[in-house]
């Protein structure tokens, strides 16, 4: 997986979109570990949204790495639907920004 991304971001993506069979246990997951391994820096891992609650973000100088493979799978608006707009124009999210998508503590 490691290797697979590093291949992937030599050609400097405008981002990333890892779409997994499984829920990302965090940064310790393979997912985690493959982004860690491929110089990712992790910016964030759950999000105060669902469905996307398991969202990973990282960093590979620029270029955005995401995991959240609920999101990929629902029909419902999701924390994909509404971070990728922002990555796609090349506007670095941070974490912080993700944390503020909850509501008073609801999910949005």
């Amino acid at each position: 997986m490691a290797n697979s991304l590093r291949h992937l971001l030599r050609v400097r993506p405008t981002a990333v979109l890892i779409a997994s069979t499984t829920a990302p246990a965090g940064p310790e997951d393979v997912i985690g570990r493959a982004m860690i391994r491929a110089g990712c820096r992790i910016e964030r891992f759950m999000a105060p949204v669902e469905p996307g609650n398991l969202f990973l973000l990282g960093y590979k100088d620029n270029v955005p790495v995401v995991s959240a493979p609920g999101c990929f799978r629902s029909a419902k608006p999701n924390v994909v639907d509404l971070m990728l707009p922002p990555m796609l124009a090349r506007y670095h999210v941070s974490g912080w920004e993700v944390a503020c998508l909850g509501h008073g503590g609801l999910l949005v």
